[in-house]
């Protein structure tokens, strides 16, 4: 009984996640009703070379667009703020990209400025938000419009951006004959240049990051029995971390990534377990005869959150450390 003393119920909810059966495709269905106008206008001098034969403020549009925190208009009548850019070849393959973040309705400028006549009149056009200038070669401008992507949103909503964030996610393709392939796959945050992680004739799921987005933890059915890897994404090398009898399932790494909350069936129900990664000890955190799944730990790691159905239908509940 000990061990529900430090559970209580949290929230009612339950969270159905399929897998993506084709490529993957990525579309906002919904924003903000109060999402930000902002404008951003070709940039001068630049071309169709980022890779994915696009421009650099194509992708900044889509990345800001996509967010759903923000509505890319043309038009400045119906917008708050303005970016605008250069791109300058400056050696062989390397651009210098400059650009400019403004907010239409912010005080202008009234620093004099002499003009060609003499005189000092004062301008009108508002001080830049941004201001700023970089140099990149071409394979690396895509990152750079991402960069400038993830600049403009933590300026405009004081958040940080995610844009030159990864993703991971399965591919499951299935043939005529009745077999199956699936792939874990990393790509850019908009699914742009994907790369097969693994690959295997049995499924793969629930792929999760170490919070220093240096590797991934997610079950594998090969050999027809579920167990937890940890891949390396630089060297492509794998550990294997749980292959106990049963369930394997709902891998989650601690804050601080030295703990992992699991689900195993050791005593024939799913439990939420707790495993020290050094010495890959197990600390059995629930002990009953429902069902506790999908354990995520709050930031401070002191808590954490599952699903449950020990009240008769799936709800959320909490264990205090």
């Amino acid at each position: 009984m000990g061990i529900f003393k430090k559970i209580g119920l949290f929230a009612a909810g339950f969270l159905v996640l399929s897998t993506a059966q084709a490529a993957l495709h990525l579309e906002l269905t919904q924003g903000m009703s109060a999402a930000i106008p902002i404008v951003i206008t070709p940039f001068v001098n630049q071309t169709n070379n980022v890779p994915g034969n696009t421009t650099i403020s194509q992708v900044i549009s889509n990345d800001l667009q996509n967010s759903g925190q923000f509505a890319v208009t043309t038009s400045q009548k119906s917008a708050n703020d303005v970016v605008t850019g250069q791109v300058k070849q400056v050696g062989s393959g390397r651009y210098e990209v400059s650009f400019q973040l403004v907010n239409l309705y912010a005080q202008a400028n009234t620093t004099p400025t002499t003009n060609s006549t003499g005189s000092a009149p004062a301008s009108n056009t508002p001080a830049p938000l941004l201001n700023l200038s970089f140099t990149a070669n071409q394979p690396g401008l895509r990152a750079l419009a991402h960069h400038i992507s993830d600049l403009i949103y933590q300026k405009l909503t004081g958040v940080r951006g995610i844009f030159t964030t990864k993703i991971a996610y399965v591919l499951a393709q299935r043939y005529s004959n009745g077999s199956a392939r699936y792939q874990l796959i990393v790509a850019d945050q908009d699914g742009f240049n994907p790369q097969t992680l693994f690959s295997s004739g049995q499924p793969i799921m629930s792929p999760t990051w170490t919070p220093d987005g240096r590797e991934l933890a997610y079950v594998s059915f090969e050999g027809h029995h579920a167990a937890i890897y940890i891949q390396n994404l630089a060297t492509g090398g794998r550990s294997l971390v749980s292959r106990y009898p049963g369930m394997n399932n709902a891998p989650s790494f601690s804050p601080h990534g030295r703990r992992m909350a699991l689900v195993l069936t050791l005593n024939g129900n799913p439990n939420i377990y707790v495993m020290d990664l050094a010495t890959r000890k197990l600390t059995q955190i629930t002990n009953d005869y429902s069902i506790d799944t999908e354990p995520t730990w709050s930031p401070d790691g002191n808590t954490l959150y599952f699903t449950s159905n020990r009240a008769g239908g799936p709800q959320i509940y909490k264990y205090d450390f």
